[in-house]
């Protein structure tokens, strides 16, 4: 039996609010459940998004790959 207009416009509508709920880590809501417990914020995905420095002196491994320095540009 096909589906009529309406119920594939209100199964689109639900599945993109679920997306976005999802998106925005509230999984809970559609799942009908209880917020899980906040993760250590050493674990935190929010937190790790920077690439950690292997260096104390405060360069990047990959300095070299196609950064330019400022003076570079200086002769134009």
């Amino acid at each position: 039996m096909p589906m009529g207009e309406q119920q594939r416009e209100d199964i689109t509508s639900s599945a993109q609010f679920a997306l976005r709920l999802l998106a925005f880590r509230q999984i809970h809501k559609v799942l009908g459940m209880d917020p899980l417990p906040q993760m250590n914020a050493r674990f935190n995905i929010r937190n790790s998004r920077k690439r950690r420095r292997d260096n104390s002196d405060g360069t990047d491994s990959f300095e070299g790959e196609g950064k330019k320095d400022k003076k570079d540009y200086d002769s134009f």
